[in-house]
């Protein structure tokens, strides 16, 4: 099995090896790789729409990478176990001008059927001092880190990880959801993904 995951942010690596290796235990012999393609959006998705719409096209710009690439033939022939591409984008929703919530979203896409499976993390609400931050044009990262002090905290635990003091890591945040939008590859019956 091959999963290529559209980012080189070492959570999102981190968290697409975690989830792969327990949904697919008994596959010793899963490859991953990683590569940075554009999401599409705004650095800072402020919509869950835009937010889908920037996983969405990370997964699907991997696979048109991946395609273009003189070996996927090869890889294609080597893998006959699967190929899945893999794009994590995290956003906000304005739900009020003090209610802003953040979540991401998780797409898998299969490259013998072309199915796309996506899956949305829980949300919570950002502080008020955060949200002050995001109005005045800054990305949540980088509100973080002005808040908390941190430096490129958005590589590594992100705002759930830091309001949660790493109760819920942003690895295992993401993990979740992955594990959610790897349903339909694991039912394939049940999604008729084989007909």
């Amino acid at each position: 099995m091959l999963v290529i995951v559209g980012s080189t942010n070492p959570v999102k690596v981190g968290c697409t090896k975690e989830a792969f290796i327990k949904v697919y235990p008994d596959n010793t012999s899963i490859e991953f790789r990683s590569l940075s393609v554009p999401s599409g959006v705004d650095a800072q998705p402020k919509s869950n729409k835009e937010t889908l719409h920037g996983a969405t096209t990370r997964a699907l710009n991997v696979q048109k990478a991946f395609l273009e690439q003189e070996t996927s033939s090869t890889d294609v022939a080597t893998h006959t176990d699967g190929i899945y591409f893999v794009g994590i984008e995290g956003g906000i929703e304005f739900e009020s001008e003090t209610r802003v919530a953040s979540s991401a979203f998780t797409v898998v896409v299969e490259n013998k059927t072309g199915y796309v499976s996506s899956a949305q993390t829980s949300s919570f609400y950002l502080p008020p001092e955060i949200i002050l931050l995001i109005k005045e044009g800054k990305e949540l990262g980088e509100a973080n880190d002005i808040v908390f002090k941190k430096h490129n905290s958005k590589q590594q635990t992100g705002a759930v990880g830091l309001l949660t003091r790493e109760i819920v890591t942003r690895a295992a945040y993401y993990e979740q959801a992955l594990v959610l939008a790897l349903i339909p590859f694991n039912n394939r019956e049940m999604y008729q993904l084989d007909n």
